[in-house]
């Protein structure tokens, strides 16, 4: 009999991505390829019955002539010691002594074949492992299911070990062997097979990312290409011109190896090899496949470090939680905090992702579609010792799983599901674990984020003990980032800083920045403490695996790859609050200097830097203050990486978006009446939810109801909401004991979009069953100030509601003389002073017992001290320097902030007149006089040459503040009146 299968059919199966399920039975395609092979035969009707069971003879009968060996099997000479083997049995027993002789297959006992009996899908699979060679290891019979399922014989296929095997699925598991190598080799079980040559000749060209094929065929009507990588199969047809030549092209390969033949029916040329070494980056596609993960492909491999930064994508599917990768790093994948719309187009915008070798891809609004037709699918599962076991999946589950979802084969303390996104723990008690062995489970009923249900799944997995300690396999290091990968998973619990480190003089320890285990790696940064640039011992020690083995302490040499990049800016983004900036740089630098950068607003002022955080590549730019509106230049200079290379100097425009939060600036209430003020127009829409409201009414906190009505002014920056009559069976009286005391305000939104700071607004209503007016908090988040000073003349009064009457003589401001007060019906009062001033001095502003202001309800305002916010810049007041010893003093109008004062020196120009020197910030010191805050002593450092000095304060000041943090004034040159 001819051999089963040409070296062309092994390499058609291997490229297998899997097989196609007919109406009749889910193997037909495979029963059909072995029947054309003389494998598989039908009965006299041309039937494969591929439902029907498989005996135990049969398999031998199969075996046989997969083997290509029947004749010689049916006519093998033998001593029977099988008692279940008789006459009736004449047919089969040449083939079974012919497999036992050859060590394919082994009686139910030392006497009794099994004749009759339904071959099993363990049973099978030890008899495929034989015929690959694993003679030894089919022998551990309870190993046999999780082999048979690493080795690829099950691929595609969820049999129980233990259930009984029909013709179909006996085919569709010979089909998966047949594309293996045999044990210790790369060939094929069908490379021993005779070859079928197309009589063909062609050349074949590999240039950049293509593969050209040309040449000519003779004899046959088609042609194709199976090509083979590491990222799969594909089939391909050869266009054929009439005489039968033919020029193919394949463009856009991957980087990698790859293997080929040209086929037509059972004839091929042989397999053939060529590598692809050196393409353009670039982007192949951008899909979703689930409703939780964008995935982006390219056709290289991307430098993971540089491409997990979540601001490098923006998307109008919702905001990126974090970033993952897939297919050996040519896949990344975004995780999202919410989820898609199935069926809905998105846009995806990437800046700065780079390969390995340093290209870069970039995209602006890329379209795809959220598609999710099909079910989870479990791709895995992870023994994880005396904790339990993980079941993986093919994409985020939704359902919270219970032990239902699950059925197991044996009595376990397996319980106490926990969901972590693509994967599900099932773990121990405290007490119990599965014995070893083989076990099945069974899945079901869980439910991904488009509604898809997962067909069940069944499938074995295998318990060993482990008593041996990880044992590390590989380690690469940089100076600043070690990964240690070890035979085993390791259990996260297990790994801290203190886990891995190295020693400083032999003696002292550097600790990584931080540390992550990633299945069988752990990955630990050293930012701060940077691996020296040589062979260096590094400890590793208390790291262990999932049966709690933990290593001691293991020593391993290693000596970190230079990276001999200059360093560069390669990413750079405004912070969600409009407070920092992000700088990303190539490799790790010294970035955490802030003289290092330069941020100038659109209109060339100096944006002041409040310091410069991080480590490594990441480091963060924080501001005193939001970024302003428009364009901001940003310079970074004179960083340097741990080697000393320094970088170029680099320079970005940024466009500043509003990022300003609006503030609440003023509120009251009376009777069923809020009125509130912000800094900024807010968003219709979500001043308009009911929900966004939570009063307190007797002390319960409940929702605002229907009939009350919500307005907005026509510049969208006055709230104001009047309440029902009647509320939870409540007159509304705001403010009143007992009644509507509090209002929480949440959600609420500006015009560009951004919260109200604080995101929670709490306004509290203080009154009285008479509802008196009572001055209240100016500002919700500065308490105990229920004023402010906004120009050198005029205060601002809040009260708890409108005020409609006021005169000079009902409030009092000590040192200051009133000219004339403004009420305009708001809950604001203006108090207007004869006389300027930058500075109110606390306790000094009153509203006397004899007041006679009046509210919009008719009532009185309780008398009482109020206190002043001051947002007036302090002003230089001194008309001339004085000289008081070896110092100049000058004074301002009122006390300075102390903490900054050595920097004072740099928002004066002090002129030498002598010989019109302008002295540099560093031949002077500035502090604040001990006896009078408000005046700033100039000392000068060497001894001062004799002659008049001027002083000013320059145009841009950004250091000199008040006690509230108000910039001082520029001011004119004042003089000494006689030489210093």
């Amino acid at each position: 009999m001819k051999r089963i299968m040409s070296f062309v059919l092994a390499l058609i199966l291997l490229m297998s991505t899997g097989s196609i399920v007919s109406a009749d039975n889910p193997y037909t395609e495979q029963g059909e390829f072995l029947n054309k092979l003389g494998v598989l035969l039908g009965d006299e009707e041309g039937n494969l019955n591929l439902d029907n069971k498989l005996t135990r003879e049969q398999m031998v009968v199969l075996i046989s002539r997969l083997y290509g060996k029947e004749d010689e099997a049916k006519n093998y000479k033998g001593v029977n010691v099988f008692k279940d083997l008789g006459s009736n049995q004449a047919y089969y027993i040449p083939y079974i002594l012919w497999a036992k002789n050859e060590g394919l297959i082994v009686g139910m006992t030392t006497t009794q074949f099994g004749y009759g009996q339904t071959v099993t899908v363990q049973q099978f699979q030890t008899v495929l492992l034989r015929a690959l060679g694993y003679t030894d290891e089919a022998k551990n019979w309870s190993n046999v299911p999780t082999l048979a399922q690493n080795l690829g014989i099950m691929k595609g296929l969820n049999f129980a070990a233990s259930q009984t095997l029909t013709r179909g699925e006996a085919s569709a598991m010979i089909y998966n062997a047949l594309a293996l190598p045999v044990k210790g080799s790369t060939i094929s079980l069908m490379a021993v097979l005779n070859l079928i040559p197309l009589d063909i000749s062609y050349d074949a060209k590999v240039v950049n990312d293509s593969l050209n094929l040309k040449g000519s065929v003779k004899y046959v009507s088609e042609l194709k290409l199976y090509l083979k990588s590491n990222n799969g199969i594909q089939t391909l047809n050869i266009p054929l011109n009439d005489d039968g030549s033919f020029d193919f092209t394949k463009n856009d390969l991957s980087l990698g190896e790859y293997s080929y033949i040209i086929f037509s029916g059972t004839k091929s040329t042989e397999i053939k090899t060529f590598s692809i070494t050196n393409i353009k980056f670039d982007l192949s596609s951008v899909f979703a496949d689930n409703l939780k993960e964008i995935k982006i492909n390219l056709n290289k491999p991307v430098d993971t470090n540089l491409s997990s930064f979540v601001y490098n994508y923006e998307t109008n599917a919702g905001a990126i939680n974090r970033v993952y990768y897939e297919n050996g790093d040519k896949t990344i994948v975004l995780v999202l905090n919410g989820t898609m719309e199935n069926g809905k187009e998105y846009t995806l915008t990437a800046k700065n992702i780079r390969s390995t070798t340093n290209e870069v891809v970039e995209f602006s609004n890329k379209t795809f579609t959220a598609n999710d037709t099909t079910p989870p699918r479990v791709t895995g599962i992870d023994i994880l010792g005396t904790t339990g076991i993980r079941i993986n999946f093919s994409e985020p589950i939704k359902t919270v799983p219970s032990m239902s979802n699950f059925n197991i084969n044996a009595t376990t303390s397996l319980s106490n599901p926990v969901l972590s996104y693509k994967s599900i723990e099932l773990r121990y008690s405290t007490s119990t674990t599965l014995a070893p062995g083989t076990y099945t489970i069974l899945t079901q009923g869980l439910e991904d984020f488009a509604g898809n249900k997962i067909n069940i799944d069944t499938r074995s997995f295998t318990v060993v003990k482990d008593t041996s300690v990880p044992e590390i396999v590989k380690s690469t290091a940089s100076v600043d980032q070690l990964t240690v990968e070890f035979n085993e998973l390791i259990n996260p619990i297990t790994v801290t800083k203190e886990s891995i480190y190295w020693k400083q003089d032999g003696v002292y320890r550097k600790y990584p920045d931080s540390i992550t285990v990633d299945g069988k790696k752990v990955i630990a940064t050293f930012n701060t403490t940077p691996i020296p640039n040589k062979e260096t011992s590094i400890f590793i020690e208390g790291i262990g695996d999932y049966s709690d083995n933990k290593i001691s302490q293991v020593l391993i040499k290693v000596t970190p790859t230079v990276d001999t990049r200059k360093p560069e800016v390669v990413s750079v983004m405004v912070g969600d609050t409009g407070k920092f900036i992000k700088v990303i740089y190539n490799k790790s630098v010294l970035g955490n200097v802030p003289s290092s950068y330069s941020v100038v607003d659109a209109n060339g002022s100096m944006v002041l830097i409040k310091d410069v955080v991080g480590s490594g590549r990441e480091y963060t730019i924080n501001f005193y203050s939001t970024l302003p509106k428009g364009a901001v230049k940003l310079t970074v200079s004179e960083i340097k990486d741990v080697n000393g290379t320094k970088i170029e100097p680099y320079t970005t425009t940024l466009n500043v978006k509003d990022f300003e939060s609006p503030r609440l600036l003023n509120y009251s209430g009376y009777g069923n009446t809020i009125i509130m003020e912000f800094s900024k127009p807010m968003d219709e829409k979500t001043t308009s939810y009911l929900y966004n409201y939570i009063a307190k009414i007797g002390g319960t906190e409940v929702y605002l109801i229907q009939g009350t009505q919500i307005n907005l002014s026509p510049d969208l920056k006055t709230l104001t909401i009047v309440l029902p009559d009647y509320m939870y069976g409540k007159k509304v009286m705001i403010g009143a004991a007992d009644n509507l005391t509090n209002l929480e305000v949440r959600g609420l939104k500006d015009t560009s979009g951004n919260f109200t700071d604080p995101l929670i607004l709490s306004l509290k209503f203080e009154g009285s069953a008479t509802g008196n007016g009572k001055v209240v908090d100016y500002y919700p988040n500065i308490t105990g100030k229920q004023a402010v000073l906004t120009e050198p003349n005029l205060i601002k009064v809040k009260f708890n509601m409108p005020i409609v009457k006021a005169d000079v003589t009902d409030f009092v401001v000590a040192g200051h003389t009133i000219s004339r007060v403004i009420v305009d019906g708001t809950n604001i009062v203006q108090i207007v002073l004869s006389d300027s001033t930058t500075y109110i001095q606390p306790n000094t502003t009153v509203i006397p017992n004899t007041n006679k202001i009046k509210t919009s309800i008719g009532t009185n305002v309780d008398p009482g001290l109020f206190n002043v916010v001051d947002e007036v810049s302090p002003i230089l007041k001194s008309t001339q320097v004085m000289i008081v010893g070896n110092n100049l003093e000058i004074t301002f109008s009122e006390p300075l902030e102390e903490e900054g004062a050595s920097l004072y020196r740099r928002d004066l120009q002090i002129i030498r007149l002598s010989d019109n020197k302008v002295l540099s910030t560093d031949d002077y010191t500035t502090s604040i006089k001990s006896t009078d805050k408000s005046t700033l002593v100039i000392t000068l450092k060497s001894k001062p040459i004799q002659s008049k000095y001027s002083i000013r304060v320059i145009d841009s000041p950004i250091y000199i503040r008040d006690l509230s943090g108000n910039l001082v004034k520029p001011s004119q040159l004042i003089e000494t009146i006689y030489p210093f």
